[in-house]
Formats: structure tokens, C-alpha cells, sequence
């Protein structure tokens, strides 16, 4: 099993220690995981971005517009989750 997630893998651009990182953290799901969403690498993968993301997304022949779809909810999520923090910030100094 670990076999066939490595060239998997391997096949799509990650390199043995990102695919190790990814196996560990997948376990036997990955393959099935990344097929049906690259972009949660991003997310749960220390080390890997959504650029890396979407590059393995454009080898299993994820189309464009599902990756640009795909980027601009990252922008979004983003952006959401600075407004919150810095509001957070905002609202600690506030306390006496």
C-alpha cells in the first residue's frame, strides 16, 4: 500500500519527503483523498502551499477553472481569517 502511495506521489511531482509527510498524515486514504481534492494539501501539509497544491492538481488534470475557483476561495478564506485575527488583537487590547 504504502508502495503504490509513494509512486502515486512521486508521479505527481512530491518528493520523498513531502510524500512521507503526506503519508502520515493520510495514512492508506491519500491517493483517494488527493484525487479528489489536491488543494487540502495546502491545509493539512506543513511545507506545502497551494502553489505545490495546484501543481499536482494540474497533473491529475483538474481543470483550470476548478483551480482558479479553488484559489480565489483561498484568497477569501484568507483574508477571513486575518480580518478575525486582527480583530481578535483589537478586542484583547480593548481589556482593562
Amino acid at each position: 500500500m504504502i508502495r503504490e502511495i509513494m509512486l502515486f506521489l512521486h508521479s505527481n511531482g512530491v518528493g520523498r519527503s513531502r510524500a512521507m509527510r503526506i503519508y502520515k498524515t493520510y495514512g492508506a486514504d491519500a491517493i483517494r483523498l488527493i484525487s479528489e481534492n489536491p488543494y487540502r494539501l495546502a491545509r493539512d501539509i506543513r511545507g506545502i502551499g497551494f502553489r505545490t497544491a495546484d501543481q499536482i492538481a494540474a497533473k491529475l488534470g483538474i481543470e483550470k477553472r476548478a483551480r482558479v475557483i479553488a484559489d480565489s476561495q483561498r484568497i477569501v478564506s484568507s483574508s477571513l481569517c486575518a480580518r478575525h485575527e486582527r480583530a481578535t488583537a483589537v478586542a484583547g487590547s480593548a481589556s482593562p
